[in-house]
Order: C-alpha cells, then sequence, then structure tokens
C-alpha cells in the first residue's frame, strides 16, 4: 500500500460476513443444518463510513442487531435495510446486522 492508501479513511474498516447457509453441519436425523447470515461491521476512522449491504432485492432485509453507536445498545433496534442499500456505521463503532433466511429441511424458519 502506498503512504496515500494507508491513510485514507476507508482502510479503517472491515466488513465480514459469515454466511449459516452454507454450514456444514447435519442434526441427528441426517437433515443439513442450516442458520441466519450475519454481517458485522466495524469502523476505526473517526468519520462515518458508508457500508452497501450485500445481497439482492429477492433476498431477506438485514435486521440490525447490535450497534454501538446507538444510546441504548443493549436492545435490538429492530431497524430493518434492504440488501444492495447503504448502511452508514458511524465513527468508532461495530454494527451486526442479521439476514433471516434460515432454511431447517427445505422450510423456512
Amino acid at each position: 500500500m502506498s503512504e496515500e492508501e494507508w491513510n485514507s479513511g476507508f482502510v479503517r474498516c472491515l466488513g465480514m460476513l459469515l454466511n449459516g447457509q452454507i454450514m456444514d453441519e447435519w442434526d441427528a436425523r441426517g437433515r443439513h443444518v442450516r442458520d441466519d447470515v450475519l454481517l458485522l461491521l466495524l469502523n476505526a476512522y473517526h468519520e462515518p463510513i458508508a457500508f452497501t449491504l450485500p445481497g439482492s432485492s429477492a433476498e431477506s432485509a438485514w435486521t440490525l442487531e447490535l450497534d454501538t453507536a446507538a444510546e441504548e445498545i443493549s436492545i435490538p433496534s429492530g431497524r430493518s435495510f434492504n440488501a444492495g442499500t447503504c448502511f452508514d456505521l458511524q465513527g468508532r463503532s461495530l454494527a451486526l446486522l442479521r439476514q433471516s433466511s434460515a432454511v431447517y429441511a427445505g422450510k423456512s424458519i
């Protein structure tokens, strides 16, 4: 990385997708176990950074489960955001979003 790239605000952020839909787990009856998709966003920069939420409009919306920039971080807000939209993560904060698209034995749960 160049000195200019190293000092850019966008390199002080991280987004990590934990896809529970591709788990390699099976239950006692031999059914494939799937879970929700989680998106962890971290912003170490002092200004907000916009993250584009992954997925297509056909997928479930993302539900905000935790936002350390919120006044009450212990209570989920329940706010939802469509895939493909921008989520403005405040400076020096963390957010956890969940996409409830779990399928168990071919049925949504």
